[in-house]
């Protein structure tokens, strides 16, 4: 939109027409008298009297407040397709595998949603732009693990969620708690069939309404931190992600056993839809992931969704080892302590 005070549609009162042949007008902030904006300005912000508790520490105020603060104070606000997106810039990075991460990402969710299964993903969206730059959303109302212990100082994921969404049994914190175990059961899946690795809490983050939500996959399929795989567990699913489901032998805990099982299933019987995009992006060869043999990569892929297993009862046996193989995972664990040792991330 070109400069407002140079337009045509500018009328006399400081309003302006929304189209020549249009008769409803906006009227900016600027133009209205006693609107009060500098008081707003010097009185807004996230944290004000005693909301300043362990939810509002960790997410501020939400995308619905902030979006509101933001029309009222814009020039522009009155106008009726008047809006805004958060998004991150990002230089010197390379978006086209986090660009095919999430596209794979927004296939699992779709599948589940079709199949009728609760488990959950909440894909976001990234663009490159060019080899080295890219556009990604931000993701609003969402704080990682990291932030939430530094900023809430709390010692555990388990305790802010107490603290965040009231006590143990209470309505928010059941609410919260099966978001987070719909949204840890299809994570684990697409960590373990995109292989996806540098699971620190840096790159997990928990929203506003409890769900559990990974970011950056920078190293995925054939590629890890170090070159080393040292994460070699199925899925992150670490002491403290099980607290905050109860524990093993909790009813949170036998739902996320029941959640990856129906997963891994609809993704199985949908294989082809996964497979086709990756091998889609493999013939050039132009992104780290897929190794120095993208087709080996692709093959290892497809072993996954392990078509050998003809029975039901393979399959559930074989979705129990994945849970048995990353139930507070050694490995697990000690890249957690390296990345608080190396980088400070709790």
């Amino acid at each position: 939109m070109g400069d407002p005070v140079a337009s045509k549609l500018r009328l006399p009162n400081g309003s302006f027409k929304i189209a020549t042949d249009f008769d409803e007008v906006f009227t900016p902030s600027y133009a209205q008298e006693g609107s009060g904006d500098e008081k707003d300005m010097k009185t807004d912000g996230v944290f004000q009297g005693s909301d300043r508790d362990a939810f509002v520490c960790a997410f501020g105020e939400s995308a619905e407040e902030c979006v509101a603060r933001m029309r009222k104070k814009s020039v522009f606000g009155k106008h009726p397709n008047w809006s805004v997106v958060s998004v991150v810039v990002k230089a010197k990075d390379d978006l086209r595998q986090e660009e095919l991460a999430l596209q794979l990402i927004d296939i699992f969710n779709k599948i589940w949603e079709e199949g009728g299964i609760t488990c959950s993903v909440r894909p976001h969206r990234a663009l490159s732009v060019s080899p080295d730059s890219g556009i990604m959303e931000y993701l609003d109302g969402a704080c990682s693990i990291d932030g939430i212990k530094k900023f809430c100082q709390v010692s555990s994921l388990a305790q802010f969620f107490n603290e965040a969404f009231g006590p143990v049994g209470s309505e928010r914190h059941s609410k919260a708690e099966m978001n987070f175990v719909e949204t840890m059961a299809g994570y684990s899946i697409v960590s373990y069939m995109l292989q996806v690795k540098d699971r620190h809490n840096g790159n997990l983050m928990i929203s506003s309404e409890g769900h559990l939500v990974h970011i950056d996959f920078g190293f995925m399929f054939a590629t890890s931190p170090g070159g080393i795989n040292f994460e070699s567990a199925p899925f992150k699913l670490s002491q403290e992600l099980m607290e905050v489901m109860g524990g093993v032998g909790s009813a949170a805990f036998n739902y996320f056993k029941l959640l990856l099982y129906q997963g891994m299933v609809a993704v199985r019987e949908r294989a082809d839809d996964i497979l086709g995009l990756v091998s889609l992006m493999t013939p050039y060869n132009t992104m780290s992931c897929f190794g120095s043999d993208p087709a080996s990569t692709v093959q290892q892929l497809r072993s996954r969704f392990r078509f050998d297993l003809e029975t039901e009862t393979d399959f559930a046996l074989h979705v129990k080892e994945l849970i048995l193989g990353s139930v507070d995972n050694w490995r697990t664990r000690r890249y957690d302590q390296f990345q608080t040792l190396q980088n400070g991330i709790l």
